[in-house]
């Protein structure tokens, strides 16, 4: 009897985004204006749904600030409250040359007045910021949803317009990692002649990455969100919710050519498209 195994392979290559600061936009203030200027964390591949500036020209990203007169950040009581800027959206209709928004904001006149700047990208509609200076951010658990999450690590706490010389650079570092997916199918054993039966049709429906099962219970390993310290010069996550696990499938458009028929695979088939790729 011919028997006919099918082996699976699942080859991850976890990517993380790198922080180089090679691409660099700057703006000259006018007058007592504020204005903006951006670094951005580039990533060597700028497929999927990686932000790149772009497309953060396009969709914004968004500014939390606060005046806080002469009291310093640690000792300000109202952080869920951004008193200057309340998620202002900042666009560029220059691929990030110069960087534009409305209504204009002016720094304070009033000697040793202090604004505190915080920044997230992309801009998302009716995002709030917490009492501890956090925003919340959900891991979609449909893939083709998935967006990038950046956020603003230069130190723009307690910040004065001499300090500055007026302008507010923003340096973005990607709060994410980028895992890419290569499966690929091959068939272990089949008859003499190297090649399936006619008649044999093997179809791949779905992969299930980040599902495994423990005493018949089944424990999903991705968090489905959590809360970003935008204060922090590193990422940090408190606190995370939920666990979920993704599913890759023709429905998702991830997976193609997921259908072995009458030919010879004994070498692996790649079966997902090249750009299939998780946030998380």
């Amino acid at each position: 009897m011919k028997k006919t195994n099918l082996i699976l392979i699942a080859l991850m290559a976890l990517i993380f985004v790198s922080c180089s600061e090679d691409e660099t936009t700057m703006s000259m203030p006018k007058d007592n204006a504020i204005e903006f200027g951006t670094y951005l964390g580039r990533d060597a591949q700028t497929r999927a749904s990686v932000l790149t500036t772009k497309t953060m020209a396009t969709d914004g990203f968004g500014v939390f600030a606060y005046y806080t007169d002469q009291v310093k950040w640690d000792e300000y009581s109202s952080k869920g409250t951004a008193n200057f800027m309340d998620n202002l959206k900042v666009t560029s209709k220059t691929n990030g040359a110069t960087w534009t928004y409305s209504p204009i904001k002016y720094w304070p006149n009033n000697d040793g007045a202090m604004v505190t700047f915080l920044a997230y990208a992309p801009w998302v509609e009716g995002k709030t910021i917490t009492e501890e200076a956090k925003v919340n951010f959900k891991v979609e658990n449909s893939i083709k949803a998935q967006t990038d999450l950046v956020w603003n690590t230069e130190n723009h706490i307690d910040a004065k317009k001499d300090k500055l010389s007026g302008n507010v650079n923003f340096k973005f570092n990607h709060a994410l990692a980028r895992i890419g997916l290569k499966l690929e199918a091959a068939v272990d054993k089949v008859d003499a002649g190297g090649r399936l039966d006619k008649n044999t049709t093997i179809t791949v429906n779905s992969v299930t990455l980040g599902s495994t099962l423990k005493d018949s219970i089944e424990v999903k390993q991705f968090y489905t969100g959590g809360t970003l310290d935008l204060t922090k010069t590193t990422a940090v996550w408190d606190p995370v919710e939920g666990m979920q696990a993704f599913v890759f499938n023709t429905t998702n458009g991830n997976l193609q050519n997921n259908v072995i028929k009458g030919a010879s695979h004994i070498n692996a088939k790649q079966l997902n498209t090249d750009d299939s790729y998780l946030m998380v």
